[in-house]
């Protein structure tokens, strides 16, 4: 499988709430980044694995564009572009964000996520989520 496929089976099954195969898709030992919020956060696949499912849980209507693929000259990674739409289960909350992520692949799986996108469209929806529940 190629180095795309393995990021577009990721993401398709992010958008299909399979947990159990977005975590197959990574090595034992992934970083899953998110250098942007707070100075940067660095997740081990367990973290990986609780971060991906509050978003599943949280927006259980999913979907990703994957715009432009660019492969490393080593081979070993891709750089991709790619779109989220989100609806959330309470307040039906909207949540559409542009990446720009980084992954290093080691024997056929994503062994670094390291994710760049605007954090504020996020903290807004989760703002009006909390405010669709109070």
């Amino acid at each position: 499988m190629s180095n795309l496929a393995v990021v577009r089976k990721a993401l398709d099954a992010i958008a299909a709430g399979d947990l159990e195969a977005v975590m197959a898709c990574l090595t034992d030992d992934v970083v899953f980044e998110f250098p942007y919020s707070d100075g940067g956060t660095a997740l081990d696949k367990a973290g990986a694995g609780r971060t991906i499912g509050y978003i599943i849980k949280t927006f259980p209507q999913r979907s990703f564009e994957i715009s432009q693929p660019y492969e490393l000259a080593t081979g070993d990674g891709l750089v991709v572009e790619y779109s989220s739409e989100f609806r959330s289960a309470v307040g039906d909350v909207d949540y559409q964000n542009r990446y720009v992520a980084i992954f290093r692949f080691r024997n056929g799986l994503v062994s670094l996520w390291r994710e760049y996108a605007n954090p504020v469209p996020f903290e807004n929806a989760l703002a009006a989520i909390k405010a669709a529940r109070s």
